[in-house]
C-alpha cells in the first residue's frame, strides 16, 4: 500500500495523472481506509476532471478522520494537515502538528512528517518548519 501511495504521489508531482490514480486506487486495493491515498485520488481526480469521484474521495477522507481522531489522534492530525495543506492553509497545518506532537506521548509519533510525500511542498517551502523542529527535539 505505501509503495503504491508513494508511486502515485511522484506521479502525481510529475503531472502524470492517470498512472498517479492508477497507484491510488492501488494503494486503497490493499487498504480501503488509507486517507492519504483518498486524498492522492481526490488530487488525480481533480485533475483529470472528475469531480464525482474527487468528492467521493474528499468524504472518504473525511469519514476516516472522523475514525482517526478517536482511534489514533497523532494519525488524524497528519490527515488533517494534509487537508489543510490541499485546501493552501499550511500555517493552520503546522499549528495542528505541533499541538498533535506536544501531546503525543514519548515515542515515535509523526515520524514520517519530512518526508508525507503529499506534504512535501509544504515542508520544502518552510510552512511546517515549526512542526519539523518539533519533530526533531521529540528525536532526541
Amino acid at each position: 500500500m505505501s509503495a503504491f501511495y508513494v508511486r502515485g504521489a511522484c506521479f502525481l508531482r510529475l503531472e502524470r495523472i492517470e498512472q498517479a490514480a492508477d497507484c491510488f486506487t492501488r494503494a486503497l486495493a490493499l487498504f480501503p481506509d488509507h486517507a492519504q491515498s483518498h486524498l492522492g485520488c481526490m488530487l488525480a481526480s481533480r485533475a483529470m476532471g472528475a469531480r464525482d469521484v474527487a468528492e467521493t474521495a474528499w468524504n472518504s477522507v473525511n469519514r476516516i478522520l472522523d475514525t482517526l481522531r478517536t482511534t489514533r489522534p497523532v494519525e488524524a492530525a497528519m490527515v488533517h494537515g494534509h487537508l489543510l495543506t490541499i485546501d493552501g492553509r499550511p500555517q493552520d497545518a503546522d499549528a495542528i502538528l505541533c499541538k498533535a506532537l506536544e501531546d503525543a506521548p514519548a515515542g515515535f509519533a509523526a515520524w514520517t512528517l519530512p518526508v508525507e510525500p503529499l506534504l512535501l511542498e509544504a515542508t520544502r517551502t518552510k510552512d511546517l518548519k515549526t512542526a519539523l523542529l518539533r519533530l526533531s527535539d521529540r528525536a532526541r
